[in-house]
């Protein structure tokens, strides 16, 4: 976030030019929706995002032209010392999450960032799993880490867990077939399983051709590339094809495929919401075309699942769903939340319970006056208040104390190297 003030400026140069008119400070100027809508866009925020930034700003600026008042709401004070495109960029950096920043205003790139290689053995396995989940796939990792804790689960069941989580799935049936995702047990099935997806998998390289890719890395994936025309943004459907996937099986009809989907422009909460919406079309009773083709057991839900993303892109990057809607089922539940087996309960502290002080004393004070005397007949005392005498602030010390006892302050610490750092005490 320490960057932020900083590329705030140099984007309001780069959109604005040289010759802006409407440097930070200078009096606020009337919006021009239509210069700020290029200029963003320009800058690479999503339409979206421009016209939810823009709606609030034309808020703030008739509450700071009609009331005085609204002095104290926070993008009103940003009219009154930036220029709108500079509260604008501001709005947009403290709503949106990082990810779905453009690449400029985001402070790294670690968050595209997953290990490709690990030794397959213990720990390293899951650790490998836990970031590709999270860096990949876009699910939190507490969710992540705590669906792991199941000793041997592999990447596909793990996707499934974490998939029904997503729709609000408790570990009850709710319409899922079962209650657990029991990984693969049929061997004498797996021959026809396997058989199954080799030809479905050369019907899907047939048809997507080039947006079609494998890669074998802890197990098959099928890769297969969506691109939305408008804004050029895309993902990618990987199905993961693992050993623990019953996926064709008319004995599982409620288990499609294990997927995700990944993308370096389209942010995670994006993804998370298309991955729900499809695995709750699998569930839909107006979608028997999708249920029948699980209840087949041949295959063919993958270009099903294609074709229903190819559609939810566009919608999605046009009308961004809510974050917090997104992940709901994914955050813990107070009651699901224990310590050794216990439900903790949250105490509220009552407004009279306050920490009694003691009392300072005359003999505190005494000894106060002695450290400070100490302390002035050390030798380094004369030296240290030579260097400050001579710093800027020492002429306004007086002032600085008189602000202090007579205004709230927020006082921002900050690490310096100094040669004596006792502070001596008045009295």
């Amino acid at each position: 976030m320490q960057q932020f003030p900083s590329v705030v400026l140099d984007a309001t140069r780069d959109s604005q030019g040289p010759s802006s008119a409407n440097p930070s400070g200078a009096a606020t100027p009337s919006l021009d929706l239509t210069a700020l809508t290029a200029q963003l866009n320009t800058l690479g925020f999503r339409p979206a995002h421009i016209n939810s930034a823009l709606t609030a700003l034309s808020s703030a600026s008739a509450r700071l032209n009609s009331s005085s008042s609204a002095s104290s709401d926070p993008l009103v004070l940003s009219l009154t010392i930036l220029s709108p495109l500079e509260a604008a960029i501001e709005w947009l950096l403290l709503h949106l999450p990082e990810d779905d920043l453009p690449q400029r205003y985001r402070t790294s790139a670690s968050s595209a960032e997953f290990v490709v290689g690990a030794s397959k053995q213990g720990g390293l396995v899951k650790g490998w799993l836990v970031d590709k989940l999270v860096k990949q796939a876009g699910f939190p990792r507490k969710a992540v880490e705590t669906v792991l804790k199941i000793d041997g689960l592999s990447e596909g069941a793990a996707l499934e867990i974490l998939s029904r989580k997503l729709c609000g799935w408790r570990g009850q049936d709710e319409g899922w077939g079962c209650e657990e995702v029991v990984p693969w047990a049929e061997d004498d099935l797996a021959a026809e399983r396997d058989l199954a997806r080799e030809e479905e998998e050369m019907a899907i390289e047939a048809v997507m051709g080039e947006r079609y890719s494998t890669t074998n890395e802890g197990g098959k994936e099928i890769s297969i590339k969506i691109e939305d025309d408008n804004s050029g943004d895309t993902v990618n459907l990987r199905i993961v094809l693992d050993q623990s996937s019953p996926y064709p099986s008319s004995q599982y009809p409620t288990r499609p495929p294990p997927f995700y989907l990944e993308s370096t422009s389209v942010p995670a909460y994006m993804r998370l919401h298309m991955q729900a919406s499809l695995l709750r079309q699998f569930r839909d009773t107006d979608r028997g075309d999708l249920r029948s083709i699980l209840e087949s057991g041949q295959g063919g839900a993958v270009l099903s699942m294609v074709e229903y993303l190819e559609q939810a892109l566009p919608v999605v990057l046009a009308n961004p769903p809510d974050i917090g809607a997104v992940t709901d089922h994914l955050i813990p539940r107070l009651e699901e939340i224990s310590t050794k087996g216990e439900t903790v309960r949250r105490v509220v502290k009552r407004p009279t319970d306050r920490v009694r002080k003691r009392a300072i004393r005359e003999e505190d004070h005494e000894r106060a006056r002695q450290t400070q005397k100490r302390m002035k007949e050390d030798p380094k005392w004369a030296a240290m208040l030579a260097d400050r005498e001579r710093l800027p602030a020492w002429k306004e010390r007086n002032n600085i104390v008189d602000a202090l006892e007579t205004n709230r302050v927020l006082v921002v610490v900050g690490e310096v190297s100094v040669r004596f750092a006792t502070v001596p005490i008045q009295y």
